[in-house]
């Protein structure tokens, strides 16, 4: 039941420390916040925040519970 509370608390973090993923701003990577909105706003979602991984692999992952706290990742 412990494990069950910590990991819904700092789910955001604990996923983001295992995979030494890192949020980016819009300024960073314009690209790739460009994309992420054109995909949300035609399907009617709201944008997630929006992570990198620096990894040599083509990879992505989403985390979250709600709108307000999704996280969308992706590796480069």
């Amino acid at each position: 039941m412990i494990w069950a509370l910590i990991s819904f608390t700092f789910y955001r973090q604990i996923i983001f420390s295992f995979s030494d993923a890192r949020a980016i701003t819009r300024a960073e990577n314009p690209e790739i916040y460009n994309i992420v909105e054109n995909l949300c706003i035609s399907r009617g979602l709201a944008v997630p925040n929006i992570g990198i991984l620096e990894d040599d692999s083509l990879n992505a992952f989403a985390v979250g519970w709600n709108v307000k706290k999704s996280w969308i990742v992706f590796s480069r």
